[in-house]
């Protein structure tokens, strides 16, 4: 059941961050709002983790070799994804202060790191660094928390890409009384 919300909070992972990279690589880059490029790499990091989570290679069989090479491929692919995020900071160090400044002061900043934290505590009971009896148990509630956060930075991401329209455009304007 868990790993099947696992699944299900990471889909909406990637749809979120999906549609929050392409609504920020349609138009140019604006101080205040995250970076197309960290969108990119988070898209890629929940459909990576919905692949490792699936696990289809194992149940349908596949030979041991084909899975470290998906494996490999797949690692090597998010590495990439992440070079080419450093190189695009770097291109302008301008920009690249005001990217990682806005980052920074970002909620969707908190979220990611929440997220890693939560994943990484996870692992903690997947090795087994603690005796107990419900290490199965969790593990797989701090990866399902970890992977809502990565859910929840993503929608951070997306409200503050899209202005907010506070009023409709027919409303009177609204009189200050001194």
């Amino acid at each position: 059941m868990a790993e099947s919300l696992q699944l299900v909070a990471m889909a909406a992972s990637a749809v979120i961050w999906g549609l929050l990279t392409a609504e920020l690589w349609a138009r140019p880059w604006q101080k205040g709002q995250p970076d197309n490029t960290i969108a990119l790499f988070f898209t890629a990091l929940s459909v990576g983790v919905i692949l490792r989570e699936i696990t289809f290679f194992k149940v349908f069989g596949a030979p041991p070799a084909i899975v470290s090479v998906i494996e490999t491929v797949s690692v090597i692919g998010l590495s990439a994804i992440v070079l080419g995020v450093f190189a695009s900071w770097m291109r302008s160090h301008v920009r690249a202060r005001h990217m990682f400044r806005n980052l920074l002061s970002s909620s969707l900043t908190y979220w990611a790191i929440a997220s890693f934290i939560l994943v990484l505590s996870s692992d903690i009971f997947e090795k087994r660094f603690l005796p107990l009896a419900s290490n199965l148990v969790w593990e797989e509630t701090l990866e399902l928390m970890g992977y809502i956060a990565i859910a929840v930075a993503g929608y951070v991401g997306l409200s503050q890409a899209r202005p907010v329209q506070n009023r409709s455009e027919n409303a009177a304007p609204v009189r200050m009384h001194r």
